[in-house]
C-alpha cells in the first residue's frame, strides 16, 4: 500500500537528510507501555494539538554481541495499524557496516526499503542462524554460505545484524502491540473520520475493521465507506468493499455505491467482488436501474447480472425501458434472448406499454409470448 521516491545521488542525499534528520518533532508524546526488548526500548503515541498522528520509539541497541558491530541510535516510526513508516537518525549519529564503514545515501535507502517489507527472510531466522560456523568475519555478509543466499536482498552488504535487529524490532516486537494499543485506546475515544481523513491507508482499514467489530448501528460507519469507495479507484478500495457489514449490503444508498463503482472501476477483481456481494440482495429500485445500465457494458459480468436481475422481486417501467433499448442495441443473439426473457419473465410487474413492445421484439427474433 505506500510508494516510495527514487533520485539521482545529488538529490539521494537531500532526501536521506530529511529522513535522517535529528532535530525532535514539534509534537507531543505519551507513553503507551509497549517495551520493545530488554534495552527497555519503548514506544511512545505523538500527539498534534491533542491529537493522535503515530507512533514513536528512541532505540538505542547493540546489534552483535562482539565489538565488531557498533550500537544503533534510532528513531522509528509506526502508523496507527503498527506498519512501519520511516526511520530518522538522531544528529551527528550514522549507521556503520563491517569495520565501521559509514552507510552510504543507497544504504539508508536500502535500509529503509528493507524495513518496510513485513515478510522480509530475515523473519525465518535466529541470530545464531544468520552466518555458517567457521565463517570469516570479512565474509558475515558476503553471499557465500547456503544460509546468506536465502537472505539475499534482504540486507544491506556488511549490515546484516544490523538489519537484522532493526527488522525485528520493527515487525515481531512492536506491530501486533501498536494495533492492539491503537484498538483499546486509539479508534476507541476518537471519531472514525479523524482517521479517514488524516491517515494513510492502512490505518484507515484498521479503524474502520475497529469500528465494524465494535458498532452495532452501521449508519455512520456505512457513510464512511461509501466516502472511500467514492474517492477512488483503488486497492483501498477494494479492501474497503470486502469489509462492508452484510446488513449494510440491504441498504440502497450502499447499493448504489457499489453499482456506481462497479461501472467505473478498471480492476476485475473489484467487479468480481461487488457482483459476488449484491449476488443475493434484494436491491432498491434505483440499483437495479444502475445494473440494467451495465449490462452491455460489463461483458464477463452479463450472464451474472442477469440472474442478479431476473430475482428481483420490484421492477420499473425505467428499467423495463432500458432493457428493451439494450435489446435493440444488441446484435449478439444470446444476449438479446437472455434480455428479452429477463423482462418476459417479470410477467404481471410489466406495464401494457412494456408488454406490446416485449411482443414485438418476440415476433421480430421468433421468442416465446404467450
Amino acid at each position: 500500500m505506500n510508494h516510495f521516491w527514487k533520485f539521482s545521488f545529488s538529490l539521494i542525499i537531500v532526501f536521506t537528510v530529511s529522513i535522517l534528520t535529528g532535530i525532535a518533532p514539534s509534537k507531543d508524546s505519551k507513553s503507551t507501555g509497549i517495551v520493545l526488548d530488554t534495552m527497555n526500548n519503548s514506544v511512545e503515541l505523538l500527539l498534534k494539538d491533542g491529537m493522535p498522528t503515530e507512533y514513536v520509539s528512541d532505540i538505542f541497541t547493540p546489534v552483535c554481541t562482539s565489538s565488531d558491530c557498533m550500537p544503533i541510535r534510532i528513531r522509528i516510526y509506526w502508523d496507527f495499524a503498527g506498519n512501519y513508516v520511516r526511520y530518522e537518525l538522531p544528529e551527528n549519529e550514522i549507521l556503520t557496516k563491517i569495520d565501521h564503514l559509514p552507510f552510504t545515501a543507497e544504504d539508508y535507502l536500502q535500509l529503509d526499503k528493507i524495513l518496510k517489507d513485513p515478510n522480509s527472510r530475515l523473519k525465518d531466522f535466529n541470530m545464531d542462524e544468520l552466518v555458517q560456523p567457521g565463517q570469516a568475519k570479512s565474509e558475515v555478509d558476503g553471499v557465500t554460505g547456503a544460509t546468506d543466499v536465502a537472505l539475499k536482498n534482504s540486507f544491506v552488504p556488511g549490515a546484516l545484524y544490523s538489519c537484522y535487529t532493526l527488522w525485528h524490532l520493527v515487525h515481531t516486537h512492536a506491530q501486533s502491540e501498536i494495533l492492539n494499543y491503537s484498538n483499546q485506546f486509539i479508534f476507541k475515544q476518537y471519531p472514525l473520520n479523524y482517521f479517514t481523513a488524516n491517515s494513510n491507508a492502512a490505518s484507515q482499514l484498521a479503524a474502520l475493521a475497529y469500528q465494524i467489530e465494535n458498532t452495532t448501528d452501521n449508519s455512520s460507519i456505512d457513510q464512511q465507506l461509501i466516502n472511500i469507495i467514492d474517492s477512488a479507484d483503488t486497492q483501498l478500495a477494494l479492501i474497503v468493499i470486502q469489509l462492508v457489514p452484510d446488513n449494510s449490503l440491504s441498504h440502497a444508498n450502499m447499493q448504489e455505491t457499489l453499482l456506481n463503482h462497479y461501472g467505473k472501476t478498471n480492476l476485475d477483481i473489484t467487479k468480481t467482488e461487488i457482483i459476488k456481494r449484491l449476488k443475493t440482495e434484494t436491491l432498491s429500485l434505483s440499483a437495479i436501474e444502475i445494473l440494467s445500465q451495465q449490462l452491455l457494458h460489463q461483458m464477463p459480468y452479463f450472464e451474472t447480472s442477469v440472474e442478479i436481475l431476473d430475482q428481483q422481486t420490484q421492477w420499473s417501467a425505467k428499467t423495463s425501458a432500458t432493457i428493451l433499448t439494450l435489446i435493440n442495441q444488441t446484435s449478439h443473439l444470446k444476449q438479446k434472448e437472455s434480455l428479452y426473457y429477463l423482462l418476459y419473465d417479470k410477467g404481471a410487474l410489466l406495464d401494457k406499454k412494456t408488454l406490446k413492445s416485449l411482443e414485438k421484439v418476440a415476433k421480430a427474433n421468433y421468442f416465446e409470448f404467450e
